[in-house]
């Protein structure tokens, strides 16, 4: 049975009262430094996190970063963590990636040059307030691999915001990203079956009273075609306790007030489809 795990989207906000506040200008003390040759460290250390946080405010904009930085003694897990977070704040921060306070500084000054820019364009002294938050945290480890999760909100202007939902696993013992290069087969009919399933659960969790036919469930979608063959989620799936998590993001497959259908398949319903390199790590 397909068990729901609707991703709930991090609310940066309330993640910053973990961390620290306020644009100020970081020391020049690296968190963790690897001046030299990366190393890794055991493929079953515990990835050891810091939350850092920064948050900038003005009539024009607001702008929240939020991240769980890892501190460990793995230095090529962590720099590939780190390299992650930096490309979800942005991808132009070009300093040091172990000095947590100054790249999420750099991100949060970024946003807020870019917000402002969008802002004048309104050219309006009443245009609303824009903003941007961004909140990365670890969310599942085991012995060989750690997921991060990643959630973002941006408003530009307009009726509503948009919001982003995704995850990424990393093996411990290189670094390396598991995505959808976990999977093979995934042309396959039973593949697609399963990812229609767990859609379905998504939509049934608020619609109890209805019985989700696939009539039913298409007539929720913006799917042209049979939803027996659902595209793949243009975000990767990601390893969680309780298996594999996909979602799909807005507009994606279903309208804005659909939110973003997302559900957990437990790994061994999926065995057929998963590489021998992620079921050795997954085992």
């Amino acid at each position: 049975m397909m068990k729901n795990a609707m991703m709930v989207l991090p609310l940066v906000a309330c993640m910053l009262a973990c961390g620290n506040k306020g644009v100020s200008t970081p020391t020049d003390t690296d968190n963790n430094e690897e001046k030299t040759e990366l190393s890794a460290g055991k493929g079953s250390e515990e990835c050891a996190t810091d939350s850092v946080g920064f948050e900038s405010e003005t009539k024009e904009a607001t702008v929240q970063m939020w991240a769980d930085f890892p501190k460990g003694s793995n230095a090529i897990l962590n720099n590939a963590i780190r390299e992650y977070i930096s490309e979800k704040m942005g991808g132009s921060y070009m300093g040091d990636l172990s000095n947590a306070d100054s790249m999420t500084v750099y991100y949060v000054r970024e946003a807020q040059k870019e917000l402002k820019a969008r802002w004048d364009e309104f050219d309006s002294p009443e245009a609303p307030t824009l903003h941007h938050d961004v909140g990365i945290k670890k969310l599942y480890e085991s012995e060989k691999y750690v997921t991060f999760h990643t959630g973002e909100e941006v408003y530009y202007g307009g009726a509503h915001g948009s919001w982003i939902s995704e995850g990424i696993t990393f093996r411990k013992s290189d670094g390396r990203r598991f995505d959808w290069n976990m999977f093979r087969n995934t042309d396959k009919e039973e593949f697609h079956l399963m990812l229609k399933e767990g859609v379905r659960s998504y939509f049934a969790e608020n619609n109890a009273d209805e019985e989700l036919t696939d009539e039913n469930l298409k007539d929720m979608l913006l799917v042209e075609g049979s939803i027996d063959y659902l595209p793949l989620p243009q975000f990767p799936p990601y390893l969680t306790s309780e298996g594999i998590s996909f979602c799909y993001q807005q507009y994606e497959i279903a309208p804005y007030a659909a939110g973003l259908p997302s559900f957990t398949i437990p790994v061994d319903k999926l065995r057929p489809y998963l590489t021998a390199t992620a079921l050795q790590m997954i085992d």
